[in-house]
């Protein structure tokens, strides 16, 4: 190229100083280690710290976010808000003898609590209602000093002790569910619902020790340096979930291996051919063989005397295209990962999304939190195992489980 001769004499150059670095060297003057060459570019890229300062607790969204299942008991509500619930920070409790210290995050069962940032774990002990707390002081890149309590955890599930260094995302207990000494039963925090919560508590580092778990003569029965952990929360939480992070062009995208494994936990393998429950002749992970019953057609020879694991994989992979390619033609926004196979195991289930116009017009109209929603719709008229796929396709697609037990 054009510019070939001026690279040329530009590495003539380098490697002479090099050779001269290294001669020099060799003489007893001394240059330390090997000398050695760096472009700038590449040399502030290798010393840059991507870690977030905060990140979320849980690895999830909590059910009762604001487009969750408990959307009503929305975790980040105001007080005079409609919404404004028992998880929300300084609402009342004891019918109004005290305050509420803390904002509660309601989760799946025993859902993984992460270290929001760098610390030292300063206290464990036992909580409310059988559940345990785990305080750790807090230190961020940026020299905020603070600590987090994170309360009523799984005492079964604790992975750390006191003095134990952790590191940001470390995961240090599970969440937890609360049964009173008194009734042996679970409080109706949700009518007729199983709450699985984290309670997130935050002192603002005022003081050198961790605080205690209950104090006297306050409104809120805690320390004076108690704060509301909304700010330091909801920094987490666009740090760990935001939309600003980039979604990916459709086009790059293929069925993930945890993708794959998702579909198949829910079409199982059937080495003998049977009817699906559209009546159809099916064998395999969900292999079509075809649009009747196997008891009306002569079965092909391949599938008379069933097929081995192996052969359902081999069918499951020439299949799966027709699904991606089937959401790439109807899709025309970028997506995660997750959300591509989210929505390649619906269209494996129901074959396409004219099935599903919904979905599909939130979905290219941007609306992700929409389009998931109407996952939940696609039922075949409530049959109940559809419910629970659909259920574990929109958290899937929300949250990145990968999650197919049922």
């Amino acid at each position: 190229t054009r510019d070939a001769p001026l690279w040329k004499t530009y590495l003539e150059a380098f490697l002479d100083k090099m050779t001269w670095m290294k001669v020099v060297s060799e003489k007893g003057v001394a240059l330390g280690p090997e000398p050695w060459h760096m472009h700038p570019i590449v040399f502030l890229d290798a010393i840059s710290n991507n870690q977030k300062l905060i990140i979320f607790p849980l690895k999830v969204k909590p059910k009762n976010d604001i487009n969750g299942v408990w959307k009503n008991y929305y975790w980040a509500a105001s007080l005079s808000d409609s919404n404004a619930s028992q998880a929300i920070f300084g609402r009342n409790r004891s019918g109004g003898d005290r305050k509420h210290a803390a904002r509660d995050l309601y989760t799946e069962p025993s859902t993984e609590i992460v270290a929001v940032c760098d610390g030292v774990v300063k206290s464990i002990t036992a909580y409310y209602m059988g559940t345990s707390q785990i305080t750790i002081e807090h230190k961020t890149n940026d020299n905020r000093r603070f600590f987090a309590r994170y309360g009523e955890v799984d005492p079964d599930s604790i992975t750390v002790k006191v003095g134990d260094k952790v590191c940001q995302g470390h995961i240090i207990a599970k969440t937890g569910l609360m049964i009173s000494p008194e009734t042996n039963k679970h409080p109706n925090i949700i009518p007729g619902q199983t709450v699985y919560m984290l309670h997130f508590e935050y002192y603002s580092g005022d003081e050198s020790e961790p605080p205690p778990n209950n104090m006297s003569g306050t409104p809120y029965r805690r320390r004076s340096d108690l704060r509301d952990p909304l700010e330091i929360l909801l920094e987490g939480y666009e740090n760990t979930f935001s939309e600003n992070a980039n979604r990916i062009d459709i086009n790059q995208l293929q069925v993930s291996d945890k993708g794959k494994g998702f579909i198949k936990g829910w079409e199982s393998f059937k080495s003998k051919p049977y009817n699906d429950s559209e009546g159809y002749c099916t064998i395999g992970y969900g292999h079509l063989i075809a649009r009747c019953k196997c008891e009306d057609i002569d079965l092909p020879d391949e599938f008379k005397d069933g097929i081995t694991p192996a052969r359902a994989d081999e069918l499951f992979e020439e299949r799966l295209p027709t699904y991606v390619n089937e959401l790439k033609r109807s899709v025309t926004v970028n997506l995660y990962q997750h959300e591509f196979d989210a929505l390649v195991s619906l269209l494996f289930n129901i074959g396409s999304l004219r099935k599903a116009p919904l979905l599909k017009s939130k979905l290219n109209s941007g609306d992700y939190a929409g389009a998931a929603d109407e996952f939940l719709d696609i039922t075949n008229g409530d049959t109940a195992g559809l419910k629970i796929r659909r259920r574990k396709e929109w958290n899937l697609f929300n949250n990145n489980v990968y999650d197919s037990s049922h």
